[in-house]
């Protein structure tokens, strides 16, 4: 969740912003004791990558759900099929 808060107030294309986001984001998670991570199409970003490393680092749990994933299992129980 912290990739996806601190860019909204602070400027991604600054490194001097985005570092500080990433500082913010990984005391944010020094809270948690998990950490899911919603894998897109496209793959992990730098900035997701970081904070995967950060949080194993620290012993925090790490869930990657793959996007691909959730998506068939949406469409499978919108037509009626019973989930897995």
């Amino acid at each position: 969740m912290p990739h996806l808060l601190y860019p909204q107030f602070l400027d991604e294309f600054s490194e001097t912003e985005r570092e500080l986001g990433l500082v913010c984001g990984f005391s944010f998670m020094d809270t948690c004791e998990e950490l899911w991570t919603f894998v897109p199409e496209t793959g992990i970003s730098k900035g997701m990558l970081a904070e995967i490393k950060y949080a194993r680092s620290k012993g925090i749990t790490v869930k990657e759900i793959i996007w691909d994933n959730v998506k068939a299992k949406v469409r499978k129980e919108e037509n009626g099929h019973e989930s897995d």
